[in-house]
């Protein structure tokens, strides 16, 4: 079934390729030289075994980006991480065209992720479109309302497992999330390849006819001086292609509706209901998969410091020369809370110092209060805001695994009984109306030691990003009352257990004012995840287990849902015991985030 399902996703790719180079970028916004037109053979290919999660670090310390923190802490970046999930990107095979040597999608995401941690090091703000292995669209939403949603892959007549997203809703996405975020600089982060091996070497796309095309011009040149520079300080020898102007790119068979640019750079679309990024930025494409030389300098550590160290020191040059942050204007003024969700990176995580929650109280239907023992986590202090945190800073060899409650009673009991059974203390994000309808699990959970999040009265989006039936956003008063109606459940249940400041949101939804409105009531701690298990989306225990093993890392938080729909209960034993045998030690996010 895996070798299938690499197979269909490799020949979507290839195709779909051949397609952009038509329409300018329409899958991912790669270069005229990208894969394209490749039949894979009929047979199962074997993936390459490199953990896509394993942040790269330095092979030279003082060959690192620099470290001087930035002036002005307001200015953001936007990474967008090319392809994900069933869109594997640029993938040669082997002579005999039965193993992936690569994938780009693979290959981007560490060296992305640790350019994001660098980043922030220095100060700057960052976005990410994604922070896995996925797409950004995966459940088929139409986000700019063209009536196409996916691609029917399998043949069904269903979109669902295994089908892809409509492209353009997924491009769409990206620049949404670069946009509502403020960013004042958009980085999409590519690897080039060709059908023809001897192509190597590196490049950038920018637009001309935009408002911000110098800065965008600039960026793009910025960029590739600093892949050249960094190449050459590694002694690796390739090809400086172009920082060129995308226009210049030919249209070999034009058809209605094409995209005039790469659509991650283009601006207004009309014809096609596209909303274009609002921030200078640029394609970069660094080095060619496709080419042996580039290929082997690009898996090797000594190559990934390279490009990881070049776009910090893009980004920095760029804000050095361009200081001033763009006014985007994309938040309307009745609306201030249309801003991110879970794929795109909060700022990083704060080590709060708490105390662990109380045990059992007297009597069978309290438990202490842990109001007394656990004074409220810091706010922002360049916002004011809740905290978003994704994975503590701590370096302990620790993770957290937290399991979300709004639906159903589901594996609840077992899980408890589990974890009971193996002396683990996890965390758990619990919804007013499934506490009213499941009391007793309730008070087990603060008996049995275990932390609990609020999780809102009913499960509402705050922003409205991830549900289409109810896209407003919520008003302030709405927040407040979905946050405190649960936060005085819980107490009256438990006899007082606090569970200030820790707050998970629904569907991983937030935005700034939804933030700020969780620090005015006691919620300084919005705690979202570094995996999410997908079991809600119906992926077998083995599939959940491969996924969260290979993404564990340390500090990390796991998310599991306790409905009957998920098979996280499942997985479970298989996933505590990869992660014991790998050192882990298993701890609430209260106990995580300890210093």
């Amino acid at each position: 079934m895996v070798g299938t399902t690499i197979v269909l996703a490799i020949a979507t790719v290839f195709a779909l390729a051949l397609v952009s180079v038509g329409a300018r970028g329409l899958i991912a916004g790669d270069g005229p030289d990208e894969l394209a037109g490749i039949a894979p053979p009929p047979v199962d290919l074997v993936p390459p075994t490199q953990d896509p999660r394993a942040v790269v670090g330095p092979t030279d310390p003082a060959a690192a980006s620099p470290s001087v923190p930035v002036e002005d802490p307001s200015l953001t970046v936007c990474l967008d991480v090319g392809h994900g999930g069933i869109d594997l990107g640029n993938s040669p095979l082997n002579a005999d065209e039965t193993e992936v040597l690569a994938m780009e999608k693979e290959v981007l995401l560490p060296m992305a992720l640790e350019v994001e941690d660098r980043l922030r090091t220095l100060g700057y703000n960052v976005t990410m479109t994604r922070r896995e292995d996925r797409l950004v669209i995966e459940d088929f939403t139409d986000v700019n309302d063209d009536g196409i949603t996916g691609d029917d892959l399998d043949g069904d007549g269903v979109l669902g497992q295994g089908d892809l997203p409509d492209q353009l809703d997924e491009l769409q996405a990206r620049v949404l999330i670069c946009n509502e975020a403020g960013a004042d600089l958009l980085v999409s982060m590519h690897i080039n390849g060709s059908v023809d091996p001897d192509l190597r070497g590196y490049e950038a796309w920018w637009v001309a006819d935009r408002p911000d095309s110098d800065q965008s011009e600039a960026f793009a040149e910025i960029a590739t001086s600093a892949l050249g520079e960094r190449f050459a300080a590694a002694g690796f020898e390739t090809t400086f292609r172009s920082a060129s102007d995308d226009s210049t790119v030919p249209n070999p068979d034009p058809q209605p509706g094409d995209f005039d640019h790469y659509v991650m750079i283009s601006p207004d679309f009309p014809e096609r209901n596209f909303v274009g990024s609002t921030m200078p930025g640029a394609i970069v494409e660094a080095l060619f998969l496709s080419n042996s030389d580039d290929r082997s300098f690009l898996l090797a550590d000594t190559g990934q410091e390279a490009v990881i160290s070049a776009y910090v020191d893009a980004v920095t040059a760029y804000f050095d020369a361009y200081p001033e942050p763009v006014d985007n204007g994309t938040l309307p003024p009745d609306s201030p809370d249309r801003a991110t969700t879970n794929p795109v990176a909060g700022p990083p995580a704060t080590v709060v110092d708490v105390a662990g929650v109380d045990g059992a109280g007297a009597g069978d239907t309290t438990v202490a209060p842990a109001a007394t023992a656990r004074p409220l986590a810091p706010v922002d202090p360049a916002t004011g805001a809740s905290v978003l945190v994704q994975r503590s800073s701590s370096g302990r060899r620790e993770i957290a695994l937290t399991f979300d409650a709004g639906q159903d009673r589901g594996y609840t009991e077992e899980i408890l009984d589990y974890l009971g059974g193996e002396g683990i203390l996890a965390s758990f994000g619990i919804t007013g109306q499934w506490a009213e309808a499941n009391p007793d699990l309730v008070l087990r959970m603060a008996r049995d030691g275990h932390q609990i999040f609020n999780h809102t009265f009913s499960h509402r989006s705050f922003t409205g990003v991830s549900t289409p039936w109810e896209p407003e956003a919520l008003a302030t008063w709405e927040r407040v009352d979905e946050v405190e109606r649960t936060h005085q459940i819980i107490a009256d249940l438990t006899g007082g257990y606090d569970m200030r400041p820790y707050f998970r949101p629904p569907y991983g939804d937030y935005g700034p004012q939804s933030l700020a409105d969780l620090a005015a009531i006691g919620y300084h701690q919005t705690i979202m995840w570094t995996v999410d298990s997908f079991g809600w989306k119906g992926w077998t225990a083995a599939e959940i287990a491969q996924h969260c093993i290979s993404g564990a890392e340390p500090g990390g938080i796991l998310l599991f849902h306790v409905g009957q729909r998920s098979a996280d209960f499942e997985a479970l034993p298989a996933i505590v015991g990869a992660l014991r045998d790998d050192g882990f030690g298993l701890v609430t996010v209260e106990q995580l985030l300890q210093p």
